[in-house]
């Protein structure tokens, strides 16, 4: 998801040569360089911040090694030298998808179709960059946590309850177009890709397993408007 390759990409760009980078520029834009001048300054006022750069790497490596620096390093933090830079430091082995459905009956559950997340079995993932799918890109940060931590979640399933159009303007295919459900539960699963025969063989290139209940059922009772907590 998102353009934070691209952002990355954009921040190296200082670092190539001027000299290749002329070639791009139309001449008319150039400016001549003067004459070199023989430098004043001596090796020894690049000693110390050659020292904290060292020491910086010192202390940066070692973190990266899980160890404690040592305490004499201290006063060199503030200087920030030398930083971790991972979008996902620790990546995620598996993935726990969230399905939002919603029944008439209580018997027959629909899902709602996210516009880009994995969803239904048979559909293909969706290229989305540079584009930013927020909703389906938060979805994912939720089924790694508690419902609970997601209060934004329990907002959404309100309003797919009211049949809110700004909010069904945002999912990708809305199961309940004549009437809205009376109750919507959000459910996850294990969803893994499907291997080439597999995907030959069913049509399918995601299958999914271990389903369980994220969040407590929602459901609005015939004679109010308001969502209330019901048991499954």
């Amino acid at each position: 998801y998102g353009f934070f390759n691209l952002l990355t990409i954009v921040l190296c760009l200082p670092l190539l040569d001027d000299r290749l980078l002329c070639r791009f520029v139309p001449r008319r834009f150039l400016v001549k360089a003067g004459p070199e001048r023989e430098s004043k300054w001596t090796t020894w006022p690049g000693v110390a911040p050659a020292i904290v750069i060292a020491l910086s790497a010192a202390l940066f490596f070692t973190g990266t090694l899980g160890q404690r620096p040592p305490r004499w390093l201290s006063p060199i933090y503030p200087f920030s030298t030398f930083n971790n830079y991972g979008l996902f430091a620790v990546m995620t082995t598996e993935r726990p998808e969230i399905n939002i459905e919603g029944t008439l009956d209580g018997e027959t559950w629909k899902p709602y179709v996210f516009r880009y997340k994995p969803g239904p079995l048979d559909r293909a993932p969706v290229w989305t960059a540079p584009h930013q799918p927020r909703l389906d890109w938060q979805m994912w940060f939720a089924a790694l946590g508690d419902y609970r931590r997601n209060t934004w979640l329990g907002n959404l399933m309100t309003r797919l309850l009211q049949d809110e159009p700004s909010v069904l303007a945002l999912i990708g295919e809305n199961p309940f177009e004549d009437a809205p459900p009376k109750q919507i539960r959000a459910v996850i699963y294990r969803y893994e890709p499907t291997d080439r025969d597999e995907r030959d063989a069913t049509g399918q290139w995601w299958k999914r397993r271990d389903r369980l209940l994220y969040a407590p059922i929602l459901g609005i009772e015939i004679d109010s408007d308001q969502p209330t907590s019901t048991a499954e």
